[in-house]
């Protein structure tokens, strides 16, 4: 194709039959359909601007030109990269001239999914000093220039700057945008670029969508942005850009003089008609009204509708809506059937001139009507367990586009939304969502779609089974025999999976497993299938360990206990040596709980239970609680694994204590859990200060007051905070905060605390004069403070301090005595 064969038009890319295959654009050039360009393109920083001879940038229906001039090619992102210095330029033929009065035009074809961003426009060189302007479509998270707020993600936008790369300056910097995640797919995107010789010049840009209309007149044309520059540029060579993670697809740049140009649609005349903007006002089972924008000239409108798309041949409905003025017109459908997808198409016709001009709206347009009037008549419920409930119907519709599932307590009429599932569902299940055993349900469901809900589906009903006791399936003593991995039960151990083995190389001996001695991270440990007790998130079950673990390692935080992948227990954070974890991920979030870390060489009872009835999730350090989650249901990334001294899951296989485990169990049932009874495992006794200060290496120092590791705490104070007497401890009382009248601050707390040590608060106002925090005793004619003593719980404890009347300074400590 020569130039000669386009008339105004002044720059022309296609990409027709560019590369023989998947290829670097960079190099690239020299097709048959370019038009005013020379030599190849260049790529700058990043080579992964392809292209391909087997595809053009069409979407269901772009309005404009071809793509193509008969041979298909486009470029395609496979950058997998956000670097803003990504871009590529070809040299024109031309120099286009910023500093003459002139107007240009220009369109290209965009497909922007997933997280990319693409453009193109000119430039006075490739080099990062040289001027540009251009438009795109932007990003999912983009910021405008100077802004920081993610507003310009997924937008058509104006660039302007020079090709350094920046955010602020490059081709990625929005001076403009249509608006945030107005576009995330194809687009035909259209420019006017305004130059004066003296004075500000300006670019304008419109996004057309797939099955849109462009207007042939310019004055109806609403830009999607605009943007002032004041620019004398000599432009000398094309420019585009592209990158991000996704299948960007970019295609058939043009520039030229006329509207016509780059987008073929010849101007129109003051006779004729032009539709545009054809839009769903609203819709019923039984009546819908679009609407549509008529410029140019009045005209007799006529509103069709279908079930079938008829393009411009015969419609099988019509509403004659007479003569129109310029402006926008609205019309109604009739006669609708629910449920049904309709085709419409408004069709203008100016009878005055000869011969008639007429035009047609945007082809394909349809909606869906309203589903009122039917509804599901076959509800069958189906109670499974104490916490679960399937629902069973037919989906006797055609263009839901989901259901809504209610819940009532029998009889009662009290509808609360339990759920919902997709289009083409005959299946739900009602599950962690407050069920409770042996209670009635009513359950309704009704189907949705854009234009309105069904009517309700009958009432059904339904019993949840009884609760049953917790059930023992599992109770290890490490009274049996260890061969390899496999591992034979002793006397009085359970295992009703018959799947309980070893991983790594434990060792088992004298009713006890000693694992990772001495290895952080190690893969020692023991695990049982848990696929062999179904959905574990809708039963209640109890996992515990009596273990005494040694270090905490320093790689990832040991997994002392885990069920199926994501819901664990963990010795310490990622940041954070002192604190016990309690972990479980929900499909898209983490919830963590923290507590003050039992001593290391100290026997300890973890355990933690999942409530199925309300998805909580609980901890407990020697049969006390120390918190719960409530999050949602926990994933299952593994469900075949319940492990114990290590994590199990596939993949991650490790991260085990290094300590020794005396005894683990694991229950099952759907009765609550009720950690006063129901517990498998001993729980440590609590001790007195002499036992418990004997089993530290602290020498002759074993006194109560005694400080041997010199860090200020005495023995007594170690003893009743639970810390190790013969390690430095930093920052017992911590997350200290007051307003002058409540003072809040936290402090571990041994537990079980000893037998023989109690404590309680003082406070100061002057470090000499301390008082009993009892709300009574403080100076002459000055404030009591109010320090509730704190007990029972284990790990970290919340104080509050409350003064009677403002103070500026205010010192407490913690005293303990035997």
């Amino acid at each position: 194709m020569t130039p000669a064969l386009h008339g105004s038009l002044l720059v022309q890319e296609l990409f027709d039959d560019i590369s023989a295959g998947d290829a670097s654009l960079d190099g690239a050039g020299d097709t048959t359909s370019s038009v005013g360009l020379t030599d190849t393109w260049a790529v700058n920083q990043n080579t992964g601007i392809f292209t391909a001879n087997n595809f053009n940038v069409v979407g269901a229906t772009l309005p404009g030109l071809p793509p193509d001039d008969g041979l298909p090619g486009g470029v395609w992102n496979n950058t997998n990269s956000w670097d803003t210095n990504i871009y590529a330029t070809r040299p024109l033929a031309t120099p286009i001239d910023f500093g003459a009065d002139q107007v240009i035009y220009f369109s290209v074809r965009l497909n922007n999914p997933g997280d990319t961003a693409m453009g193109i426009g000119l430039a006075t060189g490739g080099g990062p000093a040289d001027e540009f302007v251009g438009a795109g479509f932007s990003w999912n998270n983009a910021s405008m220039v100077g802004l920081s707020d993610l507003g310009a993600g997924n937008s058509a936008y104006i660039a302007h700057g020079t090709l350094d790369g920046s955010t602020e300056s490059g081709v990625y910097g929005i001076r403009a945008l249509e608006g945030k995640n107005t576009v995330n797919g194809y687009g035909l995107l259209v420019g006017r670029i305004t130059s004066h010789a003296s004075g500000e010049d300006l670019i304008e840009i419109k996004r057309f969508a797939e099955n849109s209309v462009i207007p042939g007149d310019l004055a109806a044309v609403t830009w999607s942005a605009s943007y002032a520059v004041d620019t004398s540029m000599v432009a000398t060579r094309l420019l585009m850009w592209m990158n991000g993670q996704g299948s960007g697809e970019l295609d058939a740049i043009r520039f030229g003089e006329t509207w016509t140009d780059v987008t073929g649609v010849e101007p129109a005349g003051p006779e004729q008609p032009s539709l545009t903007g054809s839009t769903l006002v609203s819709a019923t089972g039984t009546t819908a009204e679009a609407s549509v924008s008529l410029i140019t000239s009045p005209a007799e409108v006529t509103l069709y509708w279908d079930i079938v798309d008829q393009g411009e041949g015969a419609w099988a409905n019509a509403n004659a809506l007479g003569a129109q003025p310029v402006g926008t017109v609205t019309g109604s459908m009739t006669g609708l059937m629910p449920d049904t997808v309709y085709f419409y198409r408004f069709h203008a016709v100016n009878p005055a001139p000869e011969p008639d001009l007429e035009a047609w709206s945007e082809p394909a347009q349809s909606f869906a009507s309203a589903l009122t009037g039917l509804a599901v008549d076959d509800l069958i419920v189906s109670p499974y367990s104490p916490y679960e409930v399937d629902l069973i119907w037919t989906d006797i519709f055609e263009t839901e586009t989901g259901f809504t599932i209610q819940r009532s307590p029998a009889g009662a009429g009290t509808w609360t939304t339990v759920g919902t599932a997709p289009s083409e569902s005959s299946f739900f299940t009602d599950k962690l969502s407050g069920l409770t055993p042996d209670t009635s349900y009513d359950y309704r469901i009704f189907a949705s779609n854009a234009a309105g809900d069904s009517d309700f589906s009958n009432v059904a009903s339904g019993t949840t089974p009884s609760a049953e006791s917790l059930e023992t399936q599992l109770l290890i003593h490490f009274d049996g025999t260890l061969s390899g991995t496999e591992y034979t039960l002793g006397p009085d151990e359970i295992d009703l999976s018959g799947t309980f083995q070893a991983s790594g190389a434990p060792v088992v001996d004298g009713g006890v497993a000693v694992i990772n001695a001495g290895n952080e991270n190690g893969s020692d440990g023991f695990d049982i299938d848990g696929s062999f007790f179904g959905d574990l998130t809708t039963q209640n079950w109890v996992v515990e360990a009596l273990l005494t673990y040694q270090s905490t390692g320093t790689g990832y935080a040991p997994v002392v206990l885990d069920v199926q992948g994501d819901c664990n227990l963990r010795l310490r954070t990622d940041d954070n040596d002192d604190v016990l974890q309690m972990f479980y991920w929900d499909g898209s979030s983490g919830h963590q709980q923290l507590t003050a870390l039992p001593p290391s060489g100290v026997k300890v009872h973890l355990a933690y239970a999942w409530d199925a009835s309300s998805s909580t999730l609980t901890g407990y350090i020697n049969g006390v609680p120390f918190g719960s989650l409530a999050g949602g249901h926990f994933t299952t990334p593994d469900p075949t694994t319940i492990s114990f001294g290590y994590f199990g899951r596939a993949g991650y296989e490790g991260r085990g204590v290094d300590g020794t485990l005396d005894e683990i169990a694991f229950q099952t049932g759907s009765a609550a859990f009720d950690p006063a009874s129901d517990f498998l495992l001993p729980v440590p006794e609590s001790e007195d200060f002499a036992t418990w200060i004997g089993g530290f290496e602290v020498g002759g120092m074993t006194g109560f007051d005694d400080d041997p590791d010199g860090d200020g705490l005495s023995n007594g104070l170690e003893g009743f905070f639970g810390t190790d007497p013969g390690s430095r401890n930093s920052g017992a009382v911590r997350q200290v905060a007051t307003d002058g009248t409540i003072t809040t601050f936290v402090h571990p707390l041994a537990n079980p605390p000893l037998s023989d040590v109690a404590g309680g608060y003082e406070w100061s106002m002057d470090l000499e004069n301390w008082y009993a925090g009892d709300g009574v005793d403080g100076p002459p004619d000055g404030p009591t403070v109010s320090i509730p003593n704190v007990g029972g719980g284990p790990g970290e404890v919340g104080v509050t301090a409350t003064s009677s009347e403002p103070v500026d300074h205010l010192f407490l400590r913690v005293s303990v005595s035997q």
